[in-house]
């Protein structure tokens, strides 16, 4: 089976699989930038809903790897996730 690669866009919302602390979902994160560097490799810049001031770069591969990330839709956020 050929699965389609989706795109990743500035606002789109990620999270690791699997449980985090307590048994609860991992943290949702946010798409803030995608760019090209200058060693040729594309990447996202995202940051922690909950606390925007933490955030990450990874390359679009490692976000697209669902042993990574999951995307999140609106709906399986929790609601204070939402920010």
């Amino acid at each position: 089976m050929i699965r389609k690669k989706r795109s990743i866009e500035p606002g789109q919302r990620y999270r690791p699989p699997g449980v985090g602390f307590l048994g609860r979902p991992g943290d949702v994160w946010v798409v803030e930038d995608v760019f090209t560097a200058s060693d040729a490799v594309s990447y996202a810049r995202i940051a922690l809903v909950a606390d925007r001031t933490r955030r990450k770069t990874l390359s679009l591969t490692v976000l697209s790897d669902p042993r990574q990330f999951l995307p999140v839709s609106g709906g399986d956020a929790a609601p204070e996730a939402l920010g």
